[in-house]
């Protein structure tokens, strides 16, 4: 009578781990370490979970012939923690970054400032906070900006005493507190002319003051730049800009000549403010050599202030 195989039984019954469940556990082990790399920890999840799902079904349907259901979950939890983890983080930072961009650092102007804009509030802030000093200005030419200001306000002061001398010879009129600042390039050029009197001007006098600040202007300019270059002219009082003037440099042009620009855009007089790469030299005339230049016939009436009212 032959005799039994005693191992026939044994090998017919062995049961094998399943791949798939070691591939699953591995990747899910590898997928948590790599949560900082977030597209590298999805895809090591995913893996994970599609082959412990695989795994699964394998060892179920293997009706005993494989093992591993325990390491197949194993990776499951883990492939499912992480996946849920690292995109939900990815979700948050995306829908945080859309409702609330980031904000400017402190003391920036933000993207839609322009460093023209930048510079003339701080041209702006010195006009209206300067008390003893008059006059200022920035070059970008080799001309000084703060001397033509100096001219300009001067050559302002001629004007408004020539006139009230016209009209009222017996009364010697006090200057007023002009204060300027100008930007000299070698293209173009801005003047920023404060009145701290400017709230009693009647509307006439508004009128004869512009026409006259830009003619002065046309004229203070003529020996330093070409003819048909931007020039501008801004009146401010205590509460900021008031009347804008924007054209060219012409001597010989029509005293409203700016003026068909008048009201312009914030943004136009900001195409005027440049930082300067260089000193400034080579002042400009005096006034008093100005002043010999001046067509009294081409300026405008004398600038009228109300009378005060007891």
């Amino acid at each position: 009578m032959p005799q039994e195989n005693p191992y026939a039984h044994s090998f017919d019954n062995t049961t094998q781990t399943s791949a798939m469940a070691i591939v699953s556990l591995v990747f899910g082990v590898l997928s948590v370490p790599t949560m900082c790399l977030c597209f590298l920890s999805i895809p090591f999840s995913l893996v994970a979970i599609v082959t412990g799902h695989s795994a699964r079904a394998i060892v179920c349907n293997s009706g005993g012939a494989y093992r591993g259901a325990g390491e197949a979950l194993a990776g499951l939890i883990l492939g499912y923690g992480t996946f849920v983890v690292v995109a939900g983080s990815l979700a948050f930072l995306s829908l945080s970054t859309t409702i609330a961009p980031p904000v400017p650092a402190p003391g920036g102007s933000g993207p839609s400032v322009s460093k023209g804009q930048v510079l003339l509030e701080q041209a702006e802030a010195t006009l209206l906070s300067a008390t003893n000093q008059t006059t200022s200005g920035v070059t970008t030419s080799e001309h000084n900006a703060t001397d033509l200001a100096k001219h300009y306000i001067e050559t302002l002061h001629i004007v408004d005493k020539t006139h009230f001398a016209e009209t009222n010879p017996d009364v010697e009129p006090e200057l007023r507190n002009y204060r300027a600042f100008v930007q000299l390039n070698e293209d173009s050029v801005a003047f920023l002319l404060f009145v701290p009197e400017y709230v009693r001007f009647t509307e006439a006098a508004k009128e004869t003051l512009s026409e006259s600040c830009w003619l002065i202007a046309q004229r203070s300019v003529d020996d330093l730049l070409r003819a048909g270059l931007p020039l501008a002219v801004a009146i401010y009082s205590e509460e900021g800009c008031r009347q804008m003037m924007i054209g060219v440099t012409e001597r010989d042009g029509p005293a409203d000549a700016g003026l068909l620009e008048a009201h312009a855009e914030a943004g136009k007089l900001a195409e005027f403010f440049k930082l300067p790469d260089r000193p400034e030299v080579h002042p400009v005339a005096e006034a008093a050599e100005f002043e010999s230049q001046i067509d009294n016939k081409a300026l405008p009436g004398h600038l009228v202030l109300p009378a005060e009212v007891d």
